[in-house]
């Protein structure tokens, strides 16, 4: 476990540059800042900008109250990456990064309340101790949202599996044993999201018609052509039928997943 990962575990617990001519860049918009937060743009990014349910990749350094150092993304070797303002993270964070931009470069000085409080976090943060992190957004995602459809243009196989031509494709269907890859978000029928593709920027392969994802997935795929994008409406029993997945699934669920078939790559 990398001591980012350590870190993530205790918090979940709780370019551009102006000439001397030129104007003055407008500064981000900022959230209401609650005491016990201080922000300063050391430098004003120019991208997309940051906000609540928004994925973000960023490098960070944090700073204990004497100037020592605890954490310092660079020399892990890897920048971080989160959601933004749903309580993933330490209170200053989840509000303290809202409308920064992309390229920019921002300081957060957080009073225990919004940071560790009483406890401090293991032998890494003591108790009741004031933090500075020094960030670079260095990228946004947004959230998937889910494909808008009409209940006309639903279609239904024999077995009940409903779906929605979003995009036509071309090119030769698959056959039971190609390996394709697919990009998917799937919701359940209050229109959550439980897993992404898109977010994680990440394509799925597997072997279709084989069984190794439910049946809506290898009947509806197995119909569709490369560069398709379809909605796919699974009933439970082509799903998870009626024992769900733990907490991300519940019993007799109708699962509705956004699907796009990349490719056929064998």
């Amino acid at each position: 476990m990398t001591r980012f990962n350590y870190l993530i575990i205790i918090i979940t617990l709780t370019a551009f540059v102006f000439s001397a001519c030129a104007e003055k860049e407008a500064q981000p918009v900022l959230p209401e800042l609650p005491e016990g937060l201080e922000i300063e743009d050391l430098v004003v990014g120019d991208g997309e900008t940051a906000g609540e349910s928004d994925f973000i990749t960023v490098h960070y350094k944090g700073m204990l109250s004497n100037g020592d150092v605890f954490e310092d993304s660079r020399d892990i070797g890897q920048p971080a990456t989160f959601q933004l303002g749903v309580g993933m993270l330490i209170d200053g964070w989840d509000i303290g990064l809202q409308g920064m931009k992309v390229g920019g470069q921002r300081r957060l000085v957080l009073q225990p309340e919004l940071a560790y409080g009483e406890q401090g976090a293991g032998d890494v943060i003591p108790p009741n101790e004031e933090l500075t992190f020094e960030i670079e957004l260095l990228e946004v995602r947004k959230m998937p949202v889910s494909w808008e459809y009409d209940e006309a243009d639903v279609q239904t196989m024999e077995s009940g599996l409903m779906y929605v031509v979003m995009e036509e494709g071309s090119g030769d269907k698959p056959e039971s044993g190609d390996r394709i890859r697919v990009n998917y978000s799937g919701y359940l029928e209050d229109g959550e999201m439980f897993d992404s593709s898109f977010i994680r920027e990440d394509s799925f392969e597997f072997n279709v018609g084989t069984g190794a994802v439910i049946q809506g997935w290898d009947q509806g795929l197995l119909d569709m052509r490369p560069g398709e994008k379809r909605k796919l409406i699974i009933p439970a029993s082509l799903a998870y039928g009626e024992r769900g997945i733990g907490n991300v699934i519940p019993p007799n669920a109708t699962l509705y997943f956004d699907v796009e078939l990349v490719e056929v790559v064998e």
